[in-house]
């Protein structure tokens, strides 16, 4: 066998994180290489339009097939995710010649990032995202530094969504936030300047964000949402540090 495989097509699941190959004969799945996939949002030469993975594991970890699928690492996963509006009808793909090779070792068809790949099926993401943690810096400035699950958009972030409370119920030592400045655009983690009003308001209270046992973070439904329009939804959690 000297024929070169190809790669016909590929998916995209974006609530799995799972990037599905389909070949054009059987490939040896431990010859494949992650690092010489990259997904383009279009056909651009702009680098914030596409990423290059940096990871992966083949999922069933099988010998050979023609079809293979790669779950994604959480930092590739959250990347792709930022590349803002990543829709179906222009979601490419490019691979190097050492993306896999066949069962007697002919490298694939290398699929130059000029003339990519179309997707053929793109599952879009409909998952919500959560706060995994969170933590309020009182030194100089104020910030509120937020941790998602997933990536979210940063310009969707309402600030006046989130309250500062003394525990896990709505007790009388609180601050709902009337501002505030977001930093960051689509991440993982987001960050939020407090206004002096509302610091102000925060160190009256005494018994308020003082340590971590009275530093609790509520957030209301549509407080933020990730790439594909999905919004949080409520919660009430601890600060992680302070």
């Amino acid at each position: 066998d000297v024929t070169r495989p190809t790669l016909n097509s590929f998916a995209l699941d974006m609530n799995l994180g799972v990037l599905m190959l389909s070949f054009s004969e059987t490939v040896n799945v431990s010859s494949l290489h992650p690092t010489a996939y990259t997904l383009l949002n279009g056909i651009s030469y702009n680098t914030t339009t596409r990423y290059t993975l940096t990871g992966g594991v083949p999922s069933p970890a099988i010998a050979a097939g023609d079809i293979v699928t790669l779950m994604l690492t959480k930092f590739d996963f959250d990347n792709v995710k930022a590349m803002v509006g990543l829709p179906n009808n222009s979601t490419y793909i490019s691979i190097t010649e050492n993306a896999v090779a066949d069962m007697s070792g002919n490298q694939v068809v290398p699929i130059n990032s000029s003339s990519p790949l179309l997707i053929q099926t793109f599952k879009n993401d409909v998952i919500s995202p959560t706060i995994v943690s969170f933590c309020l810096n009182m030194t100089n400035s104020t910030f509120l530094i937020l941790t998602f699950s997933e990536t979210v958009n940063a310009s969707s972030l309402v600030p006046t969504s989130m309250t500062l409370l003394s525990s896990y119920v709505l007790a009388a030592h609180s601050v709902t936030l009337t501002g505030g400045t977001v930093s960051g655009q689509s991440n993982t983690v987001v960050s939020v300047r407090l206004t002096q009003s509302d610091t102000n308001s925060i160190t009256r209270l005494r018994y308020l964000a003082t340590s971590i046992n009275n530093t609790f973070l509520m957030v209301i439904p549509h407080a933020v949402a990730d790439n594909f329009g999905n919004y949080i939804q409520m919660v009430t959690i601890q600060a992680s540090c302070y």
